[in-house]
């Protein structure tokens, strides 16, 4: 059963919802939107939505992209149809990254619930270039690892990403991810081969706490 969510539009201040219109359909739990919104420094996430399908199918308007972004999950180009299928998967939990100061939707993440003690981070994604470089990405990594561990109560996580994304990579080491060597796959996509390393982060101390 996916986490409560019926009271975050009352704990998350309406700026953050500027076409707001009752309580809405998401998969985040309460105590994480309030303290996302409360302490983080630059963004906050909220529950990925319907009304949100037009921004995200906007973002992604290209197929490299969108398969950078998201894998075989996606066919281009991307859809309300697909966004429909994506966003009735249970195990999945899609948030909408936003500026905590003006509220604007500034890209898209995902954790995706492979067991009940074991989680994944998936399309992670700042869409505006002229928010890139303010490390961003950085604090929203930190983030969905502290929903992982504190909300999820997961062991361990881990994340794909492709050998050429170089900055990336960085950032998931500097949170504390380390390469698995076991565990890569080869994708081919008009006639381009990229090669996806699997990254993984083990929580210690609740897995001794078992």
């Amino acid at each position: 059963m996916k986490p409560d969510y019926l009271s975050l539009s009352r704990l998350i201040p309406d700026k953050y919802y500027p076409e707001k219109n009752g309580l809405f359909t998401g998969n985040c739990r309460p105590d994480f939107a309030y303290s996302a919104c409360n302490k983080m420094k630059n963004i906050c996430l909220r529950p990925f939505e319907r009304r949100d399908f037009a921004r995200l199918i906007a973002w992604i308007d290209n197929e490299q992209l969108l398969y950078q972004f998201a894998g075989p999950v996606f066919q281009y180009p991307l859809n309300n149809f697909q966004l429909e299928q994506y966003l009735a998967e249970s195990s999945r939990f899609p948030y909408v990254v936003m500026d905590c100061i003006s509220g604007k939707p500034l890209g898209h993440a995902e954790i995706y619930r492979l067991s009940a003690t074991r989680g994944k981070l998936c399309r992670l994604l700042i869409a505006d270039p002229g928010q890139r470089g303010r490390g961003l990405g950085q604090e929203l990594v930190g983030e969905l690892v502290r929903i992982c561990r504190e909300e999820f109560g997961f062991h361990q996580i881990e994340l794909n990403v492709y050998d050429w994304n170089l900055p990336a990579i960085h950032c998931y080491e500097k949170a504390g991810f380390v390469r698995n060597p076991l565990k890569s796959s080869i994708l081919s996509k008009s006639g381009e081969t990229w090669r996806s390393v699997n990254m993984t982060l083990a929580f210690r101390d609740q897995a001794e706490g078992q």
